[in-house]
C-alpha cells in the first residue's frame, strides 16, 4: 500500500507540475503575441515618422531653391530697375544738353569757347590788355 501511495503522490505532483508547465507556456505565448504586435505597431509609426521627416526634408530643399530663384528673380529686377533708371537718366542728360540754347553742356560748343578763350582767366586777362592798348 505504501508503494501505490508514493506511485499516486508522484503521479499528482507529476499532473500540478505538468499544469503549471502548461499554464507557463501559454502566459509566455500570450505576452510574445502581445509583443510581436506592439513591434508591428512601433514600426508602422517609425516608418511613418520617417516618411513624414524626409517629405519635410524634401520640401525643405525645394522651398531652398524656389527662394534661391526667387532671390534671382529679384535681384534681376532691380538690375533692371536701376539699369532703366540710369538710361533715363542719361537720356534726360542728353536730351538737356541738346535742348539747352547756351550750349552748356555740349562738347562741340566747349571746344569753340576754349579756342576763342571764353571762360579761361588767362585769355580774360589779355583781352582786357589789348583793349586798353587799343
Amino acid at each position: 500500500m505504501h508503494k501505490q501511495a508514493a506511485k499516486r503522490h508522484f503521479q499528482s505532483d507529476s499532473s500540478r507540475a505538468d499544469l503549471k508547465y502548461r499554464r507557463l507556456y501559454f502566459d509566455s505565448q500570450k505576452k510574445n503575441e502581445a509583443l510581436t504586435k506592439e513591434n508591428y505597431e512601433l514600426s508602422k509609426n517609425l516608418a511613418v515618422a520617417m516618411g513624414k521627416i524626409e517629405g519635410l526634408a524634401e520640401s525643405s530643399r525645394v522651398c531652398s531653391g524656389l527662394l534661391g530663384k526667387l532671390q534671382d528673380v529679384l535681384l534681376i529686377s532691380n538690375l533692371g530697375k536701376a539699369t532703366e533708371t540710369a538710361m533715363n537718366l542719361s537720356s534726360q542728360a542728353v536730351l538737356c544738353r541738346c535742348s539747352s540754347p547756351s550750349g552748356v553742356g555740349d562738347p562741340r560748343v566747349a571746344v569753340k569757347k576754349k579756342a576763342q578763350g571764353v571762360g579761361d582767366p588767362k585769355v580774360a586777362v589779355k583781352k582786357k590788355a589789348k583793349g586798353k592798348n587799343n
